[in-house]
């Protein structure tokens, strides 16, 4: 007969348990983080021509309870973004959408390349 004594195990649960609270923790900086970079795309690289400033200047990334959100304040943004049935649209929310969404892919990955080479060591 062939028995295997295993110790440790209620510390290694706990040192796992410990680490997906910092994972959490970090994405929720990471999402916050990944709204600016989408932000940042946005005011970047709008396809319309920016008159006055305002609309640009109203887009700004928010911490939420659990994440975070992208926010163009101006009242007429959807209709610039998509267009209405007498303007043309000129979207700048894909590519912030698309950039926020990598970017967030990029630190969640990393974050969560961290707590397996800490669980490793």
């Amino acid at each position: 007969m062939f028995t295997l004594d295993i110790e440790g195990l209620a510390e290694l649960q706990a040192e796992w348990a410990q680490g997906v609270d910092e994972l959490g923790k970090n994405l929720e900086t990471s999402s916050v983080l990944a709204a600016k970079d989408g932000v940042e795309a946005m005011k970047a690289t709008h396809p319309y021509q920016d008159r006055t400033g305002d609309l640009t200047g109203s887009m700004n990334a928010n911490a939420l309870a659990k994440g975070a959100e992208m926010r163009v304040e101006m009242p007429y943004a959807s209709f610039v973004d998509k267009g209405t049935s007498r303007a043309r649209p000129f979207p700048y929310t894909p590519l912030a959408e698309r950039t926020a969404e990598n970017s967030l892919n990029v630190r969640a990955a990393f974050d969560a390349e961290k707590l397996v080479e800490r669980m490793n060591k």
